[in-house]
């Protein structure tokens, strides 16, 4: 967990979701995905649209995030380059299927409409066809919080207060690590507990 975590109060989620949802760049949808369903950020990039819409879940089965590669492979500068790329997750733990709250289906269907059959794979796709990167989101993110006088805030922080509520509503433990992705108990109970301690 990130050192300066921060857990909003209700009504600071509130304005941050309205703000978001108003905002042009169209990240509302990621920012929800974090908050309400726990995902992380490269799993939000690399969700497809296979969602089982009537079921209510989505189903985490790969993840995109940054590589580091060679900028000159002919021996030259070995300066890096970031590039993005698909990947497989890390553990077993990691594929599962979560629930989608209803209210998150009309986002997900304006968002397949908008960017039409490239997105019905790669909803991580802007309104241009582009795939989004971490950086993008947050530097939107840092933008919404500074203009309405919120604590900045980052999309892990989402996922932690994710966690946050799921710890308060979820009575079995397995349910949690489940959810969030996590096949170490142990780890697991230090994260719950450095929730309790920000909380």
């Amino acid at each position: 967990m990130e050192k300066d975590t921060v857990l909003y109060t209700p009504e600071q989620l509130t304005c941050l979701l309205s703000a978001a949802k108003k905002d042009n760049t169209s990240h509302y949808l990621e920012y929800a995905l974090a908050l309400y369903c726990g995902l992380k950020p490269g799993e939000i990039l690399g969700l497809k649209y296979d969602s089982d819409l009537e079921a209510g879940t989505v189903t985490i089965c790969g993840l995109h995030a940054r590589n580091y590669v060679s900028a000159d492979r002919n021996g030259g500068d070995n300066s890096q380059s970031l590039k993005y790329s698909g990947r497989k997750l890390r553990s077993d733990s990691n594929y599962r299927t979560v629930p989608v709250p209803e209210f998150l289906f009309d986002e997900i269907r304006e968002r397949r409409y908008l960017n039409e059959g490239i997105l019905l794979r790669y909803p991580g796709l802007g309104p241009y066809g582009k795939v989004k990167t971490l950086p993008t989101l947050n530097t939107r993110l840092k933008k919404i919080t500074q203009s309405y006088g919120l604590p900045r805030i980052s999309l892990g922080d989402l996922r932690y207060m994710y966690l946050a509520d799921l710890i308060k509503r979820e009575k079995q433990f397995d349910k949690i690590m489940k959810l969030f992705g996590y096949a170490n108990p142990y780890r697991m109970l230090g994260l719950c507990q450095q929730i309790a301690d920000i909380q």
